[in-house]
């Protein structure tokens, strides 16, 4: 399953890259934002008929940087990480081979909608890899390396490096509206991989004040909802007197009647309702699922 992840989300990412950002200069950073920088000097400068290949460009970049990260960083980057590095570069050049003409889809002047197609399919294909505990973004591994001397946060680093390629490249081009679309891709790209590796989640987590109407929302949530719940014991700012708060968790459509029998047993109530990124236990995925995921 994990190799087969590998494969799709490698073929996925290199297929947004080919179809919805090379063919329209755009840049969204990392190291295939290098990649497409080098195609597009040794293009210029007419190095080369149609540039360098980003694919073989990319694979240049990332072989070194798998060597580096893992002598200095520790065995973390193995077999499948090593896998899809190979597998998406071989994608990226074997599409822009396949593929008549660089601006198949006729979209030169819808940038914007080249970028938003590109940007969720190379969010997607990030997903799978990463869902398969790969790396192979080329990324992940200047940010961790950088990180190990820095101790800057991860997260920062990837922003930071990400923006410094996509600079880079308005340096070269002097495009303006490069990055401007090269940003709009990072952060479709970031969210949609987001959305692969969490799923997407409607389940919330709920906590309900209420002095008048506890046995009856108690009642509700185990009865109707047959969901489980917490009392936390807890008093009033004003006058300390004693409260039940009742914590619970429950899906979309469970809050919706919830809120509404709320409303009619006690409009007073303080109902604080919070989005989980996931739910593990009872009534909702299981434990044993979610390691085997």
């Amino acid at each position: 399953m994990d190799y087969s992840m590998i494969i799709s989300g490698s073929f996925l990412f290199a297929a947004g890259f080919v179809l919805f950002i090379i063919p329209y200069k755009i840049v969204p950073g990392g190291v295939v934002g290098l990649a497409i920088i080098t195609n597009l000097l040794s293009s210029q400068y007419q190095l080369l008929t149609n540039g360098f290949p980003v694919g073989l460009a990319a694979l240049c970049f990332n072989i070194p940087l798998f060597i580096i990260a893992n002598r200095v960083l520790g065995p973390r980057f193995g077999i499948k990480s090593l896998l899809s590095i190979i597998f998406t570069s071989f994608f990226i050049d074997l599409l822009s081979y396949l593929i008549p003409t660089p601006d198949f889809l006729n979209l030169s002047d819808e940038r914007l909608l080249a970028g938003l197609f590109g940007g969720v399919l190379i969010g997607v294909g990030s997903g799978l890899i990463l869902k398969a505990r790969a790396f192979g973004l080329g990324s992940d591994m200047v940010a961790m390396i950088i990180a190990k001397f820095t101790r800057k946060p991860l997260g920062i680093l990837l922003i930071y490096f990400d923006s410094a390629v996509i600079i880079t490249a308005f340096l070269f081009t002097l495009d303006w509206q490069l990055p401007l679309y090269s940003w709009a891709v990072m952060f479709i790209f970031g969210k949609v991989t987001d959305s692969i590796l969490q799923g997407a989640n409607y389940e919330k987590s709920i906590m309900i004040v209420t002095e008048n109407a506890f046995e009856a929302i108690r009642d509700k949530i185990i009865v109707d909802l047959q969901r489980g719940g917490t009392i936390i014991h807890g008093s009033t700012f004003e006058n300390g007197k004693n409260l039940k708060i009742i914590y619970t968790v429950a899906t979309q459509s469970e809050l919706s009647v919830l809120t509404e029998f709320i409303s009619q047993v006690d409009p007073s109530a303080l109902v604080t309702v919070t989005d989980s990124s996931e739910i593990l236990g009872k009534g909702f995925k299981s434990l044993l699922t979610k390691i085997r995921e």
